[in-house]
């Protein structure tokens, strides 16, 4: 049952956001706040925080899905009654409801009971929900605490629902299970995770909860032990989900219906023809050498790499500094003036890099880094420039913080909810594409970084569209594992153990990886719709009109700006 509760209704007063004035805001606020009560790791995501004193995770058991969804479909109609009062309301309404649909659908195919892979799960979601608690005051610590001590009931939900998806035939890719096994490893070490989460909790004159960290390392081995002698030898061997499981997910993930077969031989177009401009890039680094002759010689040179977190944390806020001077005023104003970010350290190896936005307005955005075993860090500025730019600014730092910004006739929705992967993953592929614009891989090493960059998101649609869509590899034939992994080795430059972790990452995430670089088409198309229909039109004025909005489905950003240009006064406010 899903319940609210006055301290999670209350965040809708003291969130940064404009005055409530229509009936949808208020059902925003409300959903909001209660679907915040009821998932912890959705509050803590999009920074909203917890204000409840004994904070529980999502039940992911069978029949906590059953309500969960039960409780969202009562919401739907309570929802379709309301009338919009201007465009910001379609919005909001289409955005909910598009939210709403797909649980129904997810729970309906039941695909809750099969949710399992390497990098968003619940799995996952569990102890990530942890590492986005805040510590600045003794309820934070006491809350944090409370959290902690619910990781085995949370998990034994979980693994009643993995259960039930064997009994009934919905069965998780082999490797998938095997790769999370291993997390589940590393997250029962003694002097791993928990133990470093509980430290930095710990009130300097009460100590910390010793029993519940045991517990909580100790649940995640049983998992990992359920995982690889319980699940993994009833997981499926095959791990595409096939043309009409990748329809639902590419959709949900682009935020767009995507017409496969036209996106694939796109990708394979614009594959080759980044390709061949990167050997062009090469032979200016090293005239009448290979391509690979010179990743070899930007691999070995000392002065592009960084090992410790100092020295990533002053490159990152070198980089920022120069890509926030050179694009104020030319392509963003305001949204611009948060512009210093955080480098920590990932809880566990293996998860690349990524951007958590701020829990609070005197938060700053952080890139959180993978270490490998030995605490260092593998930064090679060449290849890693324009990650930095895609996690920071402007890509999802300038995108996430916009709900912070004053003036904004905002609804909780629409000021943290970040939007789809398209929205999101596409914008920070659009923003390395401003950047370039602006000279940042003027250099002829950070361009080949770049466009390495972009062939390695292009490589992810061939793969995501050829796996789990089942289309004919370019040579001939399906697609197999094999086959992947040749394929990325031959179109990206990464370490081995990164390969891996993405060849896992698309079998077992169907969608996800097509929608960076199919976001990024959105962005571009609409930009230039945007300015040809104004004739007083800059990219200053097409950022703040689509940041305005909030993240959302791509084809309601469409509809929202569509509306918005034949009536401006619907955007008033």
């Amino acid at each position: 049952m899903i319940e609210s509760s006055s301290a999670a209704s209350s965040s809708a007063s003291t969130a940064p956001v404009g005055e409530v004035r229509t009936a949808v805001d208020r059902f925003s606020d409300m959903f909001i706040c209660q679907l915040a009560a009821a998932d912890p790791y959705f509050a803590l995501d999009i920074g909203l925080g917890l204000e409840l004193d004994e904070p529980r995770f999502r039940d992911y058991s069978p029949a906590g899905e059953d309500d969960f969804t039960n409780w969202m479909s009562g919401l739907k109609v309570e929802l379709q009654l309301i009338q919009s009062d201007d465009a910001y309301d379609e919005f909001t309404r289409a955005e909910i409801l598009a939210t709403i649909e797909r649980q129904q659908v997810l729970h309906d195919r039941g695909l809750h009971l099969k949710d399992l892979n390497v990098i968003d799960s619940p799995l996952q979601r569990i102890y990530e929900s942890l590492s986005f608690m805040p510590s600045r005051s003794d309820v934070d610590r006491e809350r944090a605490f409370a959290l902690l001590r619910r990781v085995p009931e949370a998990l034994a939900g979980y693994r009643a629902s993995l259960e039930e998806g064997v009994r009934s035939g919905r069965l998780v890719g082999r490797r998938q299970v095997v790769a999370a096994a291993k997390q589940c490893k590393e997250l029962s070490n003694p002097a791993g995770f928990f133990r470093d989460f509980a430290t930095s909790m710990r009130h300097p004159d009460r100590g910390m909860d010793e029993t519940a960290v045991a517990r909580a390392e100790a649940a995640y081995g049983e998992f990992d032990t359920f995982l690889r002698t319980e699940l993994a030898p009833k997981s499926a061997d095959i791990e595409s989900c096939g043309r009409d499981e990748h329809a639902l997910h590419i959709d949900h993930f682009v935020g767009a219906r995507v017409d496969v077969d036209d996106s694939y031989s796109w990708a394979l177009d614009e594959l080759s023809r980044v390709s061949d401009e990167m050997v062009r890039a090469a032979r200016v680094i090293r005239p009448g050498g290979t391509l690979a002759e010179v990743f070899a010689t930007l691999r070995a040179d000392s002065e592009q790499r960084l090992s410790r977190v100092e020295d990533v944390r002053e490159w990152v806020s070198h980089v920022a500094e120069t890509v926030a001077k050179g694009l104020r005023g030319r392509e963003f104003g305001e949204q611009l003036r948060h512009d210093t970010l955080e480098v920590v350290l990932a809880p566990v190896s293996g998860t690349g890099i990524y951007y958590l936005p701020p829990q609070a307005e005197e938060d700053l955005g952080k890139l959180v880094w993978s270490a490998g075993e030995d605490g260092l860090l593998d930064v090679a500025k060449w290849r890693d420039l324009t990650t930095v730019v895609h996690e920071g600014i402007p890509g999802h730092h300038v995108q996430m913080v916009q709900g912070t910004l004053p003036g904004r006739h905002r609804n909780l929705w629409r000021s943290k909810v970040p939007g789809g992967s398209g929205y999101v993953e596409g914008w920070a592929l659009y923003a390395e594409s401003i950047v370039e614009g602006v000279g940042l891989f003027s250099d002829p090493a950070y361009r080949l970084g770049y466009l390495n960059s972009q062939r390695l998101r292009l490589a992810r649609v061939v793969l995501d569209i050829g796996i789990h869509s089942r289309i004919d590899h370019p040579d001939g034939g399906a697609w197999s594992r094999a086959r992947a992994e040749v394929f990325l080795r031959e179109n990206v430059v990464m370490s081995d153990a990164l390969q891996a972790y993405e060849i896992d990452r698309y079998f077992g995430w169907p969608g996800q990886a097509s929608s960076y670089k199919l976001g990024e088409r959105f962005w571009w198309d609409t930009r230039t719709a945007f300015l040809r229909a104004r004739d007083d039109a800059s990219p200053i004025a097409f950022h703040e009109h689509v940041l305005s909005l909030g993240g959302g489905r791509l084809d309601n950003v469409r509809r929202a700006l569509d509306l918005e240009s034949s009536n401006d006064a619907k955007f008033a406010g």
